[in-house]
């Protein structure tokens, strides 16, 4: 959820507080971006309540001093739903100025209503197993297809020509071990 609080002026610290119905959504921890640059940042977690929280340090002078200053104050966190329904995240600001003088809350900045739809879930179809009662399958004189391509050479037939290939590996081996025996026993 993303809010800017456009055009806001004599801002030494503010205060965005999102509302949300627990059941429905839940906060992503540190996923709240940080404020503008030279202050102190905080998020305070509450029941159906978040909390982005920004305030200048020391004696650093406020964000856009008026008249001629303004500053935007975007805000951005994510929520992960929980449930199925309907809600609403809403974002309040408050905003304390120089010498601590607290403007006017902005109420309901942003009330953002949120449809959660159920996730479909794809339920495959059983396989036929097979039956006890099936009556075997009569023999075929037809010719037998032989798979062609980069994957014909899966499965018994591939395995097969394996397993002879490393027998003649073999026995190609073991006659070249009684070769050199015999030449090195003739020596």
């Amino acid at each position: 959820m993303e809010v800017n609080v456009a055009g806001a002026a004599d801002v030494y610290s503010y205060a965005i507080t999102f509302s949300y119905d627990p059941t429905l959504f839940d906060y992503v921890a540190d996923s709240a971006t940080d404020g503008p640059a030279g202050g102190y940042n905080s998020v305070v977690e509450g029941p159906g309540t978040v909390t982005l929280v920004y305030s200048r340090l020391g004696s650093s002078p406020a964000l856009a001093v008026p008249p001629a200053a303004v500053i935007d104050l975007p805000a951005a966190l994510t929520f992960t739903t929980l449930g199925v329904g309907s809600g609403t995240i809403t974002a309040s600001v408050s905003i304390v100025g120089t010498g601590g003088v607290a403007a006017a809350p902005i109420p309901d900045v942003v009330s953002a209503p949120v449809a959660i739809a159920a996730v479909p879930v794809v339920v495959p179809a059983p396989s036929p197993s097979p039956s006890a009662s099936a009556a075997p399958a009569a023999a075929s004189s037809a010719p037998v297809a032989r798979a062609t391509g980069d994957l014909a050479f899966t499965g018994f037939d591939g395995g097969l020509v394996l397993l002879l290939a490393a027998g003649g590996l073999l026995v190609i081996g073991a006659g070249a071990l009684v070769v050199r025996r015999r030449i090195a026993s003739a020596r």
